[in-house]
């Protein structure tokens, strides 16, 4: 009966709070924005046709100084 109808509806609302909640995380995630801040060090890997230009790049996040190799090619863009 009436009873019943209140859960499902308490339900329902504590779902979409929760869905609420998740989609502030994700838009927070993707809000961090992470800048270069210099080009640490070169590298070139060698393979049997071709050579890869890589540069290793600190980057300033929120969570502090972090370091990643990109392809100098891609990078530059």
């Amino acid at each position: 009966g009436p009873e019943l109808i209140q859960e499902t509806t308490e339900k329902i609302v504590q779902i979409k709070e929760r869905m609420q909640a998740a989609l502030d995380r994700q838009k927070c995630y993707a809000d961090m924005k992470q800048e270069p801040v210099e080009i640490v060090d070169r590298e070139v890997k060698r393979l049997k046709q071709s050579q890869i230009p890589l540069v290793k790049i600190r980057w300033n996040s929120k969570r502090g100084p972090e370091f990643t190799w990109e392809r100098e090619d891609q990078f530059r863009k």
